[in-house]
């Protein structure tokens, strides 16, 4: 190891100390705990990270940050009741929180429970903050139930929003193709090109639409 890099390992060294010592100071606090947790999960100590989100959430109920993360981690782990749970709490404490209604749509998606999947997705779109997200999950399922001119009314609610989100052109190309109305569907195909003229589908369709 040359000086510099001496150097730099005893700077990492101290900061690392400092920011440990920083940590216990704060673990009465909710947020303390919080800390420590994201501090466990970036080093994938998730049973310890679990166990700080957990005594954050204990030492104040009301401490959301701390249950969506949790609830995230649950999520990945497949721990479903446990996710949608918290997520619940959430929505019940802070009912204007549009993510955790975004959560609960994914979740129950994946359950296969399509009734509250809609019903969360389209709170999701009209809580704070917005999120393109959840106007494009609320979408797929609309165009999955036929629904598509419903689709689109929420796409464009979504794109007032979320100006040329290329996620939700796409789907809402889609929408028009679905609905055979290539007068709508290739103006849409051409602005899609030109946000992103590497996408091979994007060229496809466009050429398919010319062609007919």
């Amino acid at each position: 190891m040359n000086k510099m890099e001496f150097v730099k390992d005893e700077n990492y060294k101290k900061a690392h100390k400092e920011y440990l010592e920083f940590l216990d100071v704060n673990s009465d606090f909710p947020s303390g705990q919080m800390q420590i947790a994201i501090h466990h999960q970036v080093k994938n100590e998730i049973n310890l990270a679990i166990e700080a989100y957990k005594k954050s959430i204990s030492f104040d109920v009301f401490f959301n940050q701390s249950k969506m993360n949790l609830a995230l981690i649950y999520y990945q782990q497949g721990n479903i009741a446990g996710a949608e749970e918290l997520y619940k709490q959430v929505t019940e404490l802070e009912p204007d929180f549009g993510y955790s209604y975004y959560m609960l749509g994914l979740l129950y998606n994946e359950k296969g429970d399509n009734a509250n999947a809609k019903k969360y997705l389209k709170e999701a779109c009209v809580k704070n903050p917005p999120n393109p997200n959840a106007f494009y999950n609320y979408s797929l399922i609309l165009q999955g139930e036929q629904n598509f001119e419903a689709s689109i009314t929420e796409i464009n609610t979504g794109l007032k929003l979320f100006p040329n989100n290329e996620r939700l052109l796409y789907i809402k190309l889609l929408a028009y193709l679905n609905l055979k109305d290539k007068a709508k569907a290739l103006p849409i195909s051409q602005l899609l090109i030109q946000i992103n003229p590497n996408n091979q589908d994007y060229i496809n369709i466009y050429q398919s639409l010319i062609n007919e």
